[in-house]
C-alpha cells in the first residue's frame, strides 16, 4: 500500500492477497483499522501532518512472460488493477484472444472471449490461481 490511509481502507481480500498473509491475519489487521478508537489516534497523526507513505515496491525480476487477456468481473479487483499488477511482472495485455494469447484470467460473467480461448485450447487462469501465481512469483 502506497500509504497508510490505502491500508485503512483495503479490504480483507487485498491483504489476503500479500504473501505470508491467510484469513486470521487479514481479520485482525482489518479490524484494527475499522477500531474507532485506533481510526482517532491514526486520525490525529494524520492531522499533525505526520504522513506515512510507503515506497511502492517494483519488481525487479519479471516473472511473467507472455500474453494475456482479461476477461469478466472480479471482485476484489478493477481490470485496471490487474492489468497493471500482470504488467509489473513482465506480462503482456492484450484485448484479443488468439493464438498467440498465453492465457485468459477470467472473472464472473466472462464473454465470448472465454469461448473463443476454449476453441483455441489456451490456459485458462481464475482469479484464485493467479493470485497463487503471483504470489509464487514474487
Amino acid at each position: 500500500f502506497s500509504s497508510i490511509q490505502e491500508l485503512m481502507n483495503s479490504r480483507k481480500s487485498d491483504l489476503e492477497g500479500i504473501k505470508d498473509i491467510g484469513p486470521i491475519v487479514s481479520e485482525n489487521i482489518f479490524n484494527f483499522f475499522h477500531n474507532k478508537d485506533n481510526i482517532k489516534i491514526i486520525n490525529k497523526f494524520i492531522k499533525f501532518n505526520l504522513d506515512i507513505l510507503y515506497e511502492k515496491k517494483t519488481y525487479k525480476e519479471k516473472s511473467l512472460n507472455g500474453s494475456f487477456v482479461i476477461t469478466g468481473v472480479f471482485e476484489n479487483f478493477t481490470r485496471e488493477e490487474l492489468k497493471e499488477i500482470l504488467s509489473e511482472k513482465g506480462a503482456s495485455i492484450t484485448n484479443t484472444v488468439s493464438k498467440n494469447t498465453t492465457a485468459l484470467i477470467v472473472g464472473k460473467n466472462p464473454g465470448s472471449k472465454y469461448q473463443k480461448a476454449l476453441d483455441l485450447n489456451i490456459e485458462i487462469i481464475n482469479i484464485n490461481k493467479l493470485v497463487k501465481l503471483l504470489s509464487k512469483s514474487r
